[in-house]
């Protein structure tokens, strides 16, 4: 399974905790220009404060606070909501140990 993939799994995992109904396959996962933003990043706090009626902010904290996973370091929000993700040592290099494994296949 793809980093990204993974990603949208515990991000709707952290959804249904808090009873935010969402598809998983319309859950943006996007790789920041800037490294400093972390690994990954989500914009689906701003994606959904329309439906929620409340601040990006304070919906990806709710978020944030929903996820525990052994892949992830570290989660930071930035700006008015975005949902930065920083990945794990060990998971960044099972990726580049699959990548090896799998050459043109990958």
């Amino acid at each position: 399974m793809s980093i990204k993939k993974e990603l949208q799994r515990i991000i709707k995992s952290s959804l249904d905790t808090c009873k935010i109904n969402f598809k998983e396959e319309d859950i943006i996962i996007e790789t920041p220009k800037d490294e400093t933003f972390g690994d990954y990043s989500s914009n689906i706090a701003l994606l959904l404060t329309k439906e929620l009626h409340k601040n990006p902010y304070d919906i990806a904290n709710e978020i944030k606070n929903s996820i525990k996973n052994e892949i992830i370091e570290k989660i930071e929000i930035a700006g008015p909501g975005f949902i930065n993700i920083y990945l794990t040592k060990s998971r960044k290099l099972a990726e580049i140990n699959k990548i090896l494994k799998e050459g043109k296949n990958y």
